[in-house]
């Protein structure tokens, strides 16, 4: 699969945005990582990673339920 790079940095254009995962989050009710992923469509460790992220950035929260986690906005 080509990726396509941006005309100005030369990096690599982002397959998976923030956005995508914000939007999967706000459109799911109280989704695990497993529902972001599946709708993002990426693996499963990506998403876990990414939600991470966001949430340190304080864009998204996080609830512990058992041994996983669930994602608010």
């Amino acid at each position: 699969m080509d990726r396509d790079r941006d005309g100005e940095t030369g990096k690599f254009s982002e397959e998976y945005p923030d956005e995508a995962f914000l939007d999967a989050v706000d459109s799911l009710d109280f989704p695990s990582t497993k529902e972001v992923a599946d709708s993002v469509g990426c693996s499963y460790t990506l998403a876990y990673h990414r939600l991470h992220n966001l949430a340190e950035q304080n864009q998204i929260s996080k609830v512990e339920v058992g041994n996983s986690f669930a994602w608010t906005s």
